[in-house]
């Protein structure tokens, strides 16, 4: 069994070097996500623009707090995108240089 864990398909490192990625970056994610939700309120739909998203993951943890919202991930990186891309299902990714 290989030690390579395939995500959006791009390898990882392994699934604990993810997990502990994720454990990481987890409290920002939220904090994000408390920060977007509290300065939305009131209002049921809308778009979220993340300029320089990476891979989109603070991006998919901003929209799993906004259901009626929708996401545009944009980078530089068409790698990334890709990621991104499929990091939610409300996301679309745009390649631009801001």
């Amino acid at each position: 069994m290989s030690s390579i864990l395939v995500i959006a398909g791009w390898p990882a490192v392994n699934p604990q070097a993810m997990a502990r990625r994720q454990a990481c970056f987890a409290p920002i994610a939220a904090a994000l996500a408390d920060a977007a939700a509290a300065s939305v309120a009131g209002r049921s739909s809308g778009c979220v623009v993340d300029v320089g998203a990476g891979t989109g993951y603070y991006l998919a943890a901003v929209l799993a707090r906004l259901p009626g919202h929708a996401g545009v991930a944009l980078d530089l990186s068409k790698h990334a995108l890709r990621v991104a891309a499929r990091a939610h299902r409300r996301i679309g990714a745009v390649g631009c240089d801001a």
